[in-house]
């Protein structure tokens, strides 16, 4: 939400570059990691761990995840199709570690 945020104030943000590449890099790439660390949290059964005291906390943790996989800049580590089914089946059964 950091990258969506400092592109809607700053629009020149992500087309201005410096040596390094864009000015956006230093946020982009612990975001990157971070959606793969999130990818491995959610299990083979599709559930994932419970985040905060309510389901939209859990929803919010996916936005790291599926805004890369929605703009098809995922980590080449992750399979966009299958990135998109764990999400898609995670959301789905929210209630899945109530069985």
């Amino acid at each position: 939400m950091v990258i969506q945020t400092a592109e809607t104030h700053y629009p020149e943000a992500s087309t201005q570059t410096t040596t390094e590449g864009s000015i956006l890099q230093p946020l982009i790439e612990p975001s990157r990691r971070y959606a793969i660390i999130l990818a491995r949290m959610i299990a083979p059964n599709c559930r994932f761990l419970t985040i905060g005291r309510s389901l939209t906390y859990r929803y919010g943790a996916f936005h790291t995840l599926s805004r890369p996989t929605l703009l098809q800049a995922l980590p080449a580590s992750l399979e966009p199709a299958r990135t998109r089914r764990a999400l898609t089946a995670a959301t789905n059964n929210p209630a899945a570690e109530l069985r």
